[in-house]
């Protein structure tokens, strides 16, 4: 039978209206104790995560730090000189880089200061707002065009700082690291070019085929291995991969080839986070150790959202 609409079942009299009102209280009420319960449950549940988890979480900080100041020695003879990181122990020790940032001698006051003694108005316009501030992202730019401009303020003491021989110094020497700063298609093709299926530098491949989407997809074979299977046009619209839409297409796709579900049905947690971090059987295929990554983090999350979610 057809339910009634909650306009066909309102009250007609106080009486009814009564009725309905002291329901909604007593409802109100059992939703309030539910909700009480439930946060004195999470509560408790989180001390005791937090009890196993935060002696442990110092402990790793410490022994990163030990790692820290022992890597730079031992770097070049683990990795052969060829990589960023390796796998050693059972984690991956290495390099990152940081995003390129604007340095300079001075607080934001000197800089504008600075900025404003040159006498160009279009530093200046950098500069002048409501608030005076410096436009940083356009400096950077400028410092990568290398024009007049660059010159004036690089005698002012600015300088774009970024790790790219550290991070790829297999791609970068000294000089094109200088020189690709402010670049993201040359650094883009440098540090990816020649491998995943691209074409070496200068080819654009490296930037055409960046990471994109859910699994920021990399790589031109990683590319056409999903336009294959999902009949999708990746390598010649590329950024189709970054469209909601195929990212959840390619993302539900990785999940099937890779058998994530059944390495999770099995109790591996562990096998199936390697799988999900670092693809599946290309890597397993050139041998290689696949070490997943904040494996500890996520078990830990597990474990205080399970009583949650049976809650």
């Amino acid at each position: 039978m057809r339910s009634r609409s909650p306009a066909q079942r309102a009250p007609k009299t106080d009486a009814e209206a009564l009725a309905l009102a002291q329901r909604r209280a007593v409802l109100d009420a059992e939703v309030e104790a539910h909700e009480a319960a439930r946060t004195t449950a999470i509560a408790a549940t989180n001390a005791g995560i937090d009890a196993l988890t935060v002696p442990a979480i110092a402990e790793i900080r410490d022994i990163d730090k030990q790692l820290k100041v022992w890597w730079p020695g031992a770097a070049e003879r683990l990795t052969g000189g060829k990589r960023k990181s390796t796998e050693f122990g059972g984690c991956v020790l290495g390099l990152r880089t940081t995003p390129p940032r604007l340095a300079f001698p001075g607080n934001d006051q000197a800089m504008v200061d600075a900025v404003l003694a040159t006498g160009s108005r279009r530093l200046r316009a950098l500069v002048i707002r409501t608030k005076l501030a410096p436009e940083k992202p356009i400096l950077l730019k400028l410092l990568g065009i290398g024009d007049a401009l660059a010159t004036k303020l690089k005698a002012l003491g600015f300088s774009a700082k970024q790790k790219l021989v550290e991070q790829w110094p297999d791609h970068f020497t000294p000089a094109q690291a200088r020189a690709a700063v402010g670049k993201p298609i040359e650094i883009a093709g440098r540090a990816y070019g020649g491998r995943m299926g691209n074409a070496p530098y200068p080819s654009r491949d490296g930037w055409l085929f960046r990471g994109r989407g859910a699994l920021q997809l990399t790589g031109r074979r990683i590319y056409a291995f999903y336009a294959e299977l999902l009949g999708l046009p990746l390598l010649t619209q590329p950024d189709l991969a970054a469209d909601p839409a195929t990212s959840l297409a390619i993302a539900v796709a990785f999940w099937e080839q890779g058998r994530v579900n059944a390495a999770v049905d099995d109790g591996d947690f562990a096998g199936a986070r390697r799988i999900t971090n670092v693809g599946n059987r290309y890597a397993r295929r050139r041998g290689k150790l696949v070490v997943p990554i904040g494996l500890a983090g996520v078990a830990a999350k597990r474990a205080r959202l399970l009583p949650v979610l049976a809650a």
